[in-house]
């Protein structure tokens, strides 16, 4: 990482003080874009819902170990920080990207059951 600078080198001079909203405000919507244009991505949806669920937002941190719920507690901090930038990206992606997974799901289990079928019946 690189080491941080000041936005501005006079906190006292307004059009400074301006100008370094402005630079902080116009980074902020180039990434947002950016994140927008990955997520048109089938691959990088799929690798952000894994990386998502790796994290476990959603789950409880606590262990036994106190250092294993430290660990959780971090990786679900992750996993929530990956939910906002996605949601402030486009506020609906999030919720898109888990209804695809779960069709996708579906699909996978009617492909296992017929092929389980299709196995039967060569069985018998």
């Amino acid at each position: 990482m690189t080491t941080p600078r000041a936005a501005v080198a006079n906190a006292g001079d307004e059009e400074q003080v301006r100008g370094a909203a402005r630079r902080e405000k116009d980074t902020e919507l180039i990434a947002q874009r950016d994140l927008r244009e990955l997520l048109a991505l089938p691959s990088f949806k799929r690798f952000v819902l894994r990386t998502i669920d790796f994290c476990g937002p959603l789950r409880t941190p606590f262990a036994q170990d106190d250092r294993w719920t430290t660990l959780n507690i971090g990786r679900s901090d992750v996993g929530r920080y990956l939910i906002i930038e996605v949601e402030q990206a486009d506020p609906e992606a999030y919720l898109r990207m888990r209804l695809e997974a779960h069709q996708a799901e579906q699909r996978e289990a009617r492909v296992t059951a017929t092929t389980t079928t299709e196995d039967k019946t060569f069985d018998a």
